[in-house]
């Protein structure tokens, strides 16, 4: 469910630094393009040919 104050905070536009995580605690962030190509493949993997677990 959105709240009321949800919906008008979700018009305002943010932005988000890594540097600090990378700085203090050296964190390494893979590519988003990697990222997707990993998930994708993950899905095509176990769920487009019926390889979902049932319980």
């Amino acid at each position: 469910m959105i709240t009321f104050a949800y919906g008008r905070m979700s018009g305002w536009r943010s932005y988000y630094d890594n540097g600090k995580s990378i700085r203090e605690f050296g964190h390494v962030y893979r590519p988003v393009e990697q990222t997707i190509a990993d998930g994708w493949d993950y899905y095509r993997r176990e769920h487009r040919r019926g390889n979902v677990d049932k319980e």
